[in-house]
């Protein structure tokens, strides 16, 4: 293990504002400060990979952000915060496959500011589509780090479930 890994495993980061607001402990009451104010970088990757499964596992109130007018600012609220029905996707084409792919990318820029430079690419073929899984590249932007960050993401056709694996 070279240094610079060695050191990285060692950093500790600031838990995001949600994660010191709800920080379960056992014996803690609501009234106690947070125990956990920092993370290292495998509890960091895990609380954001958290955070973009349950984004992508939110289904948008709002069926076309189109129809939203106005403002840009309420494109980016909470009312559109989610992803859309996938159940009406043809799987079997390319465009809709693609068309997913930029969706994911686009929700996750949007809604997870740490992650920069999101790129969704379809993993396996287009004739499995029991359940379809897209490798997910990004950075974690923490000033003045960039922290590379690559999972799997599968969606099961049967149920609209999003799970993200295979963190490096």
């Amino acid at each position: 293990m070279t240094l610079n890994k060695m050191n990285d495993e060692h950093r500790i980061y600031h838990a995001s504002i949600l994660d010191r607001l709800i920080d379960i402990e056992d014996n803690r009451t609501p009234y106690q400060p947070v125990l956990h104010p920092f993370v290292n970088l495998k509890e960091l990757k895990w609380s954001i990979l958290r955070d973009v499964e349950n984004l992508l596992n939110t289904k948008r109130t709002i069926l076309k952000i189109e129809n939203i007018q106005h403002s840009e600012l309420k494109k980016k609220s909470l009312l559109c915060y989610g992803v859309s029905e996938y159940f009406n996707v043809n799987l079997l084409k390319n465009e809709e496959l693609n068309k997913l792919s930029q969706d994911l990318a686009s929700n996750i820029k949007k809604f997870e500011p740490r992650l920069k430079n999101i790129e969704v690419q379809i993993h396996n073929s287009r004739y499995f589509i029991k359940n379809l899984t897209f490798k997910v590249k990004a950075t974690i932007s923490l000033k003045p780090e960039k922290i590379p960050v690559y999972f799997d993401t599968t969606f099961s056709t049967n149920n609209e479930i999003f799970s993200i694996t295979n963190i490096e």
